[in-house]
């Protein structure tokens, strides 16, 4: 097993272990010895690199965030890049069915959050519309792909994907919210 002073072993490859951990085994398997383990050390090590599961469950929302941000092609409007947000949140989403849980359980820090609202509002203050409406606006498309895509993983989705083409919906929705949205 690798100790804590192993310089193999790296914050971003405890979080990576950690999604697909989440991935294969659901949010009530996600335990710090189980990750120890996938990792190939003790579960006292990973307490080096992240101080507990609430710092663990923060990294995890960060790397997804960041993955859907880095899948938005470049764009020199602000309807172009809302719409790719949505369709990155959906595709991270649909390829970890278990972020709605992962949000909902999350503690997220002050930090977090500035750092998250610096990196948004770098991207978005050169769109043009009030930079205030554009970071509402991002909120919104995460809340409704969020929630389309708590539908598309539910244990019923199944029977709901008899009735609804749920994906369809989720990018008509998407799509109406980005026309109907006032920027002042």
């Amino acid at each position: 097993m690798n100790d804590a002073t192993d310089p193999r072993l790296t914050v971003e490859q405890i979080v990576d272990q950690a999604l697909e951990l989440l991935r294969e085994e659901g949010m009530d398997k996600l335990s710090m010895r189980r990750l120890a383990a996938r990792v190939g050390v003790r579960a006292p090590t990973l307490y080096y690199y992240l101080p507990d599961k609430a710092a663990l469950m923060t990294a995890m929302m960060e790397r997804l965030f960041a993955r859907c941000l880095d899948l938005i092609p470049p764009t020199t409007d602000w309807q172009t890049w809302i719409r790719g947000f949505g369709r990155a949140i959906w595709k991270v989403q649909d390829t970890y069915p278990f972020t709605g849980e992962l949000i909902t359980a999350s503690i997220l820090d002050e930090d977090y959050f500035a750092r998250t609202t610096l990196r948004l509002q770098e991207i978005l203050k050169d769109f043009g519309p009030p930079i205030e409406r554009l970071m509402d606006l991002q909120s919104a498309v995460q809340s409704l792909m969020t929630g389309w895509s708590t539908f598309a993983h539910a244990r019923y989705a199944g029977q709901l994907g008899r009735i609804l083409d749920v994906e369809r919906l989720a990018f008509e929705s998407l799509d109406a919210l980005i026309r109907g949205w006032r920027l002042s």
